[in-house]
């Protein structure tokens, strides 16, 4: 992870190239707000079109409230302390409790963050007065998830967004659904919206058991309602959800847990 950050400064070698992907008036935007922020950055991947697109789209291509947000999201990453996250060995060991997959593309190039949720005892760890843990666990997720895009970027991959892909089996409201987990929630999707803008692609829950409507609509009602298409809910017929993973995802490139051929890491 360490060599990723090393190795940033080449980047801008393959800007023209990745730049290619953006529309002109994204080009005109992008060069305006290098020129706006360059006092205020202070790591080398702040200045890539990839890390900084998802940022003005969210803006609407406005340089001034683009800077406004990014002076926000430095102070809150210096504050936080984002930047140590990825080393802190309580972090690492929640991984145990919490597993997740980041392995595997879909069709674009975009990383799968993928997990099963009736691994993940949200409740329990919840009520043990480790709610501000777990949501400090879900931003070094986020974080794992953009070394992945970064090392895109390296390449000259024009990749800013990632998949996640969740099987619901076992959700039950008692464990996933409670009032603190539902909290807990509450306070992340407008974290996530403002820190990570954009970075998901879509969102595709597999398996969900009616009583996760509840849920998502909490979740729908976090975000810009322009955003709320992101989401995609199956049920339980895997035919369905995974004719729609063949679309988006080759087989190589799905976990075995979500009937692909990708060994799963979990």
């Amino acid at each position: 992870m360490r060599l990723i950050f090393l190795f940033l400064s080449f980047a801008f070698v393959i800007q023209a190239a990745v730049s290619a992907n953006y529309t002109n008036e994204e080009k005109e935007a992008l060069s305006q707000l290098k020129v706006a922020i360059k006092n205020i950055v202070y790591k080398d991947y702040h200045n890539l079109d990839s890390y900084l697109i998802n940022f003005l789209r969210r803006k609407k291509l406005s340089v001034p409230e683009t800077k406004k947000l990014l002076e926000a999201n430095f102070k809150w990453r210096k504050e936080k302390k984002i930047d140590m996250i990825l080393q802190e060995k309580n972090m690492i060991s929640m991984e145990k409790s919490f597993p997740i997959n980041i392995d595997g593309v879909d069709k674009a190039g975009r990383p799968i963050l993928n997990y099963i949720l009736h691994k993940w005892d949200v409740r329990r760890f919840i009520l043990a007065g480790k709610r501000d843990e777990y949501r400090r666990y879900q931003v070094y997720i986020i974080e794992k998830v953009t070394q992945k895009l970064l090392a895109s970027a390296l390449s000259g991959k024009d990749v800013s967004q990632i998949v996640i892909l969740i099987d619901l089996s076992g959700f039950n409201t008692r464990q996933h659904g409670c009032l603190p987990c539902l909290q807990g929630l509450s306070d992340f999707v407008p974290l996530l919206d403002v820190n990570y803008p954009n970075i998901a692609h879509q969102v595709l829950f597999v398996n969900a058991p009616r009583a996760f409507e509840t849920i998502i609509t909490l979740m729908k009602g976090l975000i810009p309602e322009s955003r709320r298409d992101l989401f995609r809910v199956f049920g339980y017929d895997k035919a369905e959800w995974r004719a729609y993973l063949s679309k988006i995802v080759d087989d190589d490139q799905i976990p075995a847990a979500f009937g692909g051929t990708r060994p799963s890491r979990q």
